[in-house]
């Protein structure tokens, strides 16, 4: 994954990031919270990052992702993320609105779950050699 693709992350967050990882591994999500530290999901495993971001970056990376238009995605974010570029999903968590019990909307957005698709290179034959008598849907 070209961390560079996400433009919408603080350019210090995408040092720390690139620091962290090689290209031989899988980068599968990215965990931001305000006022505390971020952290990457590699190959399964969590690593805390020493970059902390503020209030101002967050809502700077929030207007980028909806172009400036948090209304717009409303329908999107009340789903529980936005989608981004090239398959990725950005999970959206804050304060919840609700009216009659149904969420309308989320404010006080205090973290992003990016996630990253990647691909799994798998040998087909083993897959059927071990389902062969069973119902198995792949996906």
């Amino acid at each position: 994954m070209n961390i560079d693709k996400l433009i919408f992350l603080p350019q210090r967050l995408k040092n720390a990031i690139k620091a962290m990882y090689n290209d031989s591994e899988i980068i599968e999500e990215i965990r931001i919270r305000k006022n505390r530290n971020a952290y990457i999901i590699i190959s399964a495993k969590n690593y805390i990052l020493d970059v902390v971001i503020n209030e101002r970056e967050m809502l700077e990376m929030i207007q980028s992702v909806t172009r400036k238009s948090l209304y717009a995605y409303r329908d999107q974010i009340i789903k529980g993320y936005i989608p981004y570029d090239s398959g990725i999903r950005i999970g959206i968590i804050g304060t919840a609105t609700t009216e009659n019990d149904r969420l309308v909307g989320i404010h006080a957005i205090n973290e992003l779950a990016i996630r990253l698709p990647n691909s799994i290179q798998v040998n087909v034959s083993d897959i059927i050699e071990n389902v062969r008598d069973n119902s198995v849907l792949i996906y």
